[in-house]
């Protein structure tokens, strides 16, 4: 019993040491654009803003996406093949996966940036097209979202893994979105209860179970 139990809380450790090492990757190379977003955060001037705003959309693609890619594939790495966090894995995930995640980043930075200035000149328009556009931003999110997620898992052209991600979604349309939204309140939870908790695993943590849950869908319709 006492064995068992200290194989339980050694593997344990080990993951948890895992996804913060992993988690503290993807923030060294997300530095550009925190300090971006810390900036946009304490200015009072809206024209710094209608800079600083712009700029960090333009290196999301660059910057962001791939880091994010490389986050999920070796969280895949972690419950697809018992390895743990190591910074080469996370790099080699990064430069094998940049192409495909600067694509896909390039495909939602346009579209958001598209939609997000629509609404601030349509900001004292018709509510029903705010309605619309907001409606347009949230699945955008989520189709990016399970475009990653199926990007990590698939080596395929990128065209390929935006079909399946719509085709994914359109045949599970409440499980898609019921996995989204709590990867989204989790994330705000573990922001709200404790910042220091998030910076050391909060993304990783989150990704781990999302994308278990992800697998474990993608695998039962595999089977029908």
């Amino acid at each position: 019993m006492g064995e068992k139990l200290y194989l339980i809380v050694y593997e344990f450790s080990k993951l948890l040491l895992s996804f913060m090492l992993i988690n503290g990757l993807w923030i060294i190379v997300n530095v550009p654009i925190l300090i971006l977003l810390i900036q946009s955060a304490v200015t009072t001037e809206l024209s710094s803003l209608l800079i600083l705003l712009p700029l960090t959309s333009l290196l999301l693609p660059f910057i962001f996406f791939p880091g994010l890619q490389a986050v999920i594939s070796s969280v895949r790495a972690v419950i697809r093949e018992d390895a743990y966090g190591h910074p080469i894995d996370f790099f080699t995930f990064y430069k094998a996966g940049y192409k495909s995640s600067f694509l896909i980043g390039v495909g939602f930075s346009g579209i958001i940036t598209a939609v997000g200035l629509t609404l601030y000149m349509n900001r004292e328009g018709l509510i029903l097209i705010n309605t619309v556009l907001v409606v347009i931003l949230f699945y955008t999110t989520i189709l990016t979202f399970y475009s990653l997620y199926l990007d990590a898992h698939y080596k395929m052209p990128i065209s390929w893994i935006v079909k399946k991600a719509i085709v994914y979604i359109i045949k599970s349309p409440f499980y898609t979105t019921a996995v989204f939204l709590a990867f989204i309140l989790i994330q705000y939870i573990m922001v709200t209860v404790s910042l220091i908790l998030y910076i050391l695993f909060g993304l990783t943590l989150t990704i781990y179970f999302s994308y278990y849950l992800f697998l474990r869908r993608l695998e039962i319709k595999n089977k029908k």
